[in-house]
């Protein structure tokens, strides 16, 4: 015999997971920004770079926030924990697309042109760090098999071309060149 949850422990429950993705959402979306140069960068970072660094750091080892991002990820760290689970390694692959990004970003600024990358490193950066991060999270979050990312793979590398091709001029502009080599 199982009991059913009370209406009020769902609610409860309920009202931590819209936190928790809300949250989780504003996170990744703030340390974007900063990436991508559209907010300007806080006080403690001299670059986008060390920036994305910075959130790194914090995220593998959560002590010491310094900014409105280690707040909300240490408020997602403690959600996840009391809904049952973890979503360190899967921020970390986030981070790292990110920060792949803010590398590419920067350096075309100081050298006035982009990087053209083999298929295979956008690959890695893009669905095997993004793509990844984010569909794991997100089968963590609703209960279901993160090993299912696999299945999932394909939808995420379509999710992810789509994504480039609609910022393909903004890009370009930056510096940021999403086409591979061959």
């Amino acid at each position: 015999f199982q009991r059913k949850p009370q209406p009020e422990r769902r609610r409860a429950e309920a009202r931590k997971r819209g936190e928790f993705f809300s949250t989780y959402y504003a996170f990744h979306r703030l340390v974007d920004d900063f990436t991508d140069g559209d907010a300007e960068l806080p006080e403690t970072a001299k670059s986008r770079q060390e920036y994305v660094e910075q959130r790194l750091s914090f995220a593998l080892k959560p002590a010491n926030p310094r900014d409105q991002a280690d707040y909300a990820l240490l408020l997602c760290y403690m959600l996840s924990e009391q809904l049952g689970f973890d979503v360190k390694e899967e921020t970390t692959c986030i981070l790292n697309s990110m920060l792949f990004d803010a590398k590419r970003a920067e350096s075309a600024e100081r050298t006035g042109k982009g990087i053209i990358f083999p298929a295979a490193e956008l690959y890695y950066h893009f669905n095997l760090l993004d793509a990844k991060g984010t569909i794991r999270a997100m089968l963590k979050f609703f209960g279901d098999d993160p090993e299912k990312f696999a299945v999932l793979e394909k939808a995420g590398t379509a999710d992810r071309t789509k994504l480039s091709s609609s910022d393909l001029a903004q890009d370009l502009k930056k510096g940021i060149i999403n086409i591979p080599a061959e």
